[in-house]
Order: structure tokens, then C-alpha cells, then sequence
């Protein structure tokens, strides 16, 4: 559980780095990582900061991107129902 809470807490320091310093993904975890070396979001926050960059530091729920990820959401939810 605690290295869960670690990724949480560097994707979320990420897309802060990302959003006032309007750094990219990779230059903001880059940031991150020269004052802790020991940060590895998993592929799950990885796309999600992505996907904040892609929208220009925002959510934007009229976004394409947006609706592109909460339609995949949902078939995944609605796959792991009918197993």
C-alpha cells in the first residue's frame, strides 16, 4: 500500500510542476526526480498526465481526449462485469 501512495503523490507533485511551470510530462517528472531519484509513476498516472499535458494543463470534459479516455473507462468496467 505505501508504494501506491508514493506513485499517487509524485503524479500528483508531476502535474502541479506541470501546470505552474507549464513543463511537460517528461520535463516535469525529470524535475521531480532531481530531488528524489527513487520516482516511478505506474503506466496508469503516466497516461493520465498525458492526457492533462495533451489538454493544455487542464480537464477539459468537452475535450475529445477526455471523452476518448472516460469511453474507454467504461468499457473496461462494463468487460470486467459480464466476466
Amino acid at each position: 500500500m505505501f508504494s501506491w501512495m508514493l506513485m499517487g503523490i509524485a503524479a500528483i507533485i508531476t502535474a502541479y510542476l506541470m501546470r505552474t511551470e507549464q513543463l511537460s510530462q517528461e520535463d516535469a517528472l525529470g524535475s521531480l526526480r532531481q530531488s528524489c531519484e527513487f520516482v516511478f509513476p505506474n503506466d496508469g498516472f503516466l497516461n493520465q498526465l498525458k492526457m492533462y499535458e495533451d489538454m493544455g494543463f487542464k480537464i477539459d470534459h468537452a475535450s475529445p481526449i477526455y471523452k476518448s479516455f472516460r469511453l474507454k473507462l467504461l468499457g473496461e468496467s462494463y468487460y470486467r462485469e459480464i466476466k
